[in-house]
This record gives C-alpha cells, structure tokens and sequence, in this order.
C-alpha cells in the first residue's frame, strides 16, 4: 500500500469514526441526531373552559317583533298573537359557574356551565312599564380545538315580578310570573386579542 492510499484510508477513517465532544457540547444534552416527534399546537380553549372557573356576564337587547308563544303547540293552544304590542329592552346579568373540563367526543365536546341570573327588562311600548326575574339554567358549550366561535346552547327557568295592566285574559294580568328563556346562540372568545379579559355572545 502506497503512503498516499494509507493517508487516504486513515482519513476515511476519521471521518466516519464516532466523533468526540468537542469543548462546547456536554455529554448530559440530548444527541442531535435523535429524531424529535411532530408536536401538535395546544388548544388554547383549555385555557377558556375550564372546571370551577367563574364567569360574569351583562346581556342587553331591543325587542321590538312580538311573536306568538313559541311553545303554545306544546299546550294545544292556536300559534296566535295578542293584540297587545310590545317593545322590550331586557339587561341581565349572569353568573356562570363552569361545572366540567372539556370533553366528549368529536361534536358533542364541550363542557357545562350553571347559571344563575337577575333580570330587568324595561318596557318602553306596552301596558307594563317593568319586569324583574331570578332564572337559574344550564348551558352546554360545543368547544371545537382551537375554534374562537364556540356555538352554545342555553336554557333557564325563573321567576319574576311585573306591573301588570293589562287585561284580564290575557298574559300580563298578574304581578308574579314565571319565566323560560331559551336560546341556540354562538360566543366568541377575544381575550387573546383584547387586552381586556372579556367574552362577547
């Protein structure tokens, strides 16, 4: 064997030798020829539903459409309007205790929330001038992995007070009533946009 391919061979095989740590390694890190498994991005709705978390929140609106009883086919009764009209301006302020972490499977995930509520909803256009409730209801949360619109479904019973005026016969003709509030609706999470920690519904 030539000096040169003797040269040639003990290079090779230097090359393809383990390598030594060199001053800037240390032998406790992890080697970097280890292959790292893909990380999937965290959903940060973890963060937004949670178990015991509180919630506090102020619902307003202007009702001005009257519509029949939306249950009366559930009491025999025929789907007709009152002659009475109308316009309500409902605040209510709520408090929603969430029950459990997300979970289930695929469209059914979400979590539960308990609510309690107090309501007082002027009336600019009616006989009545005011009603007062306290409901109290659950709402399940249909949480998607990393969604920002999160569809929810909310139901509470209640009882209330009211001035009523109007005339015997008719729904308004008592001052306690009771009450069921009903809704399909979507919140969108914008405290990671916002520097104010609030949700809007």
């Amino acid at each position: 064997m030539s000096k040169r391919n003797l040269a040639l061979f003990a290079l090779m095989l230097a090359c393809l030798a383990y390598p030594a740590l060199s001053l800037g390694q240390d032998s406790k890190n992890q080697r970097s020829d280890e292959i790292l498994p893909d990380s999937k991005p965290a959903d940060f709705n973890r963060s937004v539903y949670y178990k015991n978390k509180l919630e506090f929140s102020l619902e307003t609106g202007w009702l001005p459409i009257n519509i029949p009883f939306a249950f009366d086919f559930l009491l025999g009764d025929a789907y007709n309007e009152t002659p009475l009209k109308y316009t309500l301006v409902p605040v209510i302020a709520s408090l929603r205790w969430q029950m459990d972490n997300v979970r289930g499977p695929w469209i059914l995930r979400g979590n539960w929330d308990l609510t309690l509520s107090g309501s007082f909803t002027v009336i600019p256009r009616g006989p009545e001038t005011r009603y007062g409730a306290y409901d109290m209801g659950i709402r399940r949360n249909f949480v998607r992995p990393n969604w920002r619109i999160v569809p929810y479904f909310d139901g509470r019973l209640g009882l209330g007070g009211i001035d009523a005026k109007g005339p015997k016969g008719w729904s308004g003709h008592r001052d306690r009533t009771s009450c069921l509030l009903s809704c399909w609706a979507v919140g969108c999470d914008i405290t990671s946009i916002s520097a104010m920690p609030f949700r809007s519904a």
